[in-house]
């Protein structure tokens, strides 16, 4: 452990070669598989509690085309995506139904809802385990999953730091 935080332990699913990122989770039992393909890796996050966080860096400074993370949870109440610059924020699920309500913090205080349009729009996905789109929560060995907004992994960010809380936990 490294300033209390557990380093990648993870099984990594290589298919276009080793991963580009760094990956550090919070927590020791939770686990990660990063699945790489030639334009993108999907991080695959098993989370024990139900409550964790991981941070992504690219290993040579260079992110790749798209990251896409998905979340093995019942529910998610809280989602927190940040880098030195902005913050994006919210919630994925409200009450049984999947419906995101998220926000942007930018580094200079402001706060405004999430544009569905903007460089930082994200939209957050759940499935069942068969993999259909779910609507409804909790989701029984299901998942969410969002591409990661390409303004938040730009040229000149080092680190992107990635929060969750399940509903159901």
């Amino acid at each position: 452990m490294i300033a209390g935080r557990v380093l990648l332990a993870a099984l990594v699913l290589v298919s276009a070669g080793p991963s580009r990122l760094k990956i550090t989770l919070d927590k020791p039992d939770d686990r990660v598989e990063v699945l790489v393909r030639a334009d993108e890796e999907v991080i695959e996050v098993n989370s024990k509690t139900g409550i964790g966080g991981l941070k992504i860096a690219p290993k040579e400074g260079v992110w790749p085309e798209r990251v896409r993370v998905r979340l093995r949870l019942s529910g998610l109440e809280m989602l927190r995506l940040a880098n030195k610059e902005a913050v994006i924020e919210g919630a994925a699920t409200r009450q049984s139904e999947v419906r995101s309500d998220l926000t942007l913090k930018r580094d200079s205080g402001e706060e405004t809802p999430l544009d569905p349009k903007g460089p930082y729009a994200l939209e957050v996905r759940a499935f069942d385990k068969e993999g259909r789109p779910a609507t409804r929560v909790p989701i029984a060995d299901g998942w969410f999953e969002f591409t990661v907004p390409k303004a938040l992994v730009g040229r000149d960010v080092k680190e992107l730091t990635v929060a969750w809380v399940d509903f159901y936990r």
